[in-house]
């Protein structure tokens, strides 16, 4: 099933027994206030445009505890019928994550890949994926681990190169 964001916020409201004038409220005191008549139009029967404020995608976020990027996700599936292939798990991770130091975020990949049974690495190329970095690769200095997940790698040459 799509992550809407009609199924989202109809999801928050049975879970959480909230309703849309209480959403609102904890919106208006996060400082990003949405409507409750907003709410209750996408929610019950889905978006029907993108919209019109950043401050309307965040005050989305508080209510449903997700980060802006799940709320904006979920408008895009919703408009077009797409599956934009957000997990539920992923609707979970609360804001900030990003900021956990690199070793926090390498050993919680590490942990739920174990947990799924995936033992392919993380996509090197992918800058909102995490790259696994092997123990050899820290030993021998060839990586150091830097703020924010990314790696200083050596060339052969004895210069430094940066990459993910």
């Amino acid at each position: 099933m799509p992550r809407t964001i009609s199924a989202l916020i109809e999801r928050h409201k049975h879970r959480t027994g909230e309703s849309y004038l209480a959403m609102a409220d904890r919106s208006r005191r996060g400082g990003r206030p949405v409507h409750q008549s907003y709410l209750g139009k996408i929610g019950g029967g889905g978006a029907k445009a993108m919209p019109k404020t950043a401050q309307t995608f965040e005050g989305l976020a508080i209510i449903l505890g997700v980060p802006v990027r799940t709320v904006v996700l979920a408008f895009v599936s919703d408009l077009y019928d797409l599956d934009v292939g957000a997990s539920h798990f992923a609707d979970l991770i609360p804001p900030g994550v990003d900021d956990l130091p690199a070793e926090v975020l390498d050993s919680v990949n590490h942990l739920l890949r174990s947990l799924v049974g995936s033992t392919a690495p993380a996509p090197a190329h992918d800058p909102f994926v995490a790259r696994s970095v092997t123990q050899d690769e820290i030993k021998s200095g060839r990586v150091r681990p830097h703020r924010h997940g990314s790696t200083t790698r050596s060339n052969t040459d004895g210069k430094k190169a940066t990459g993910q």
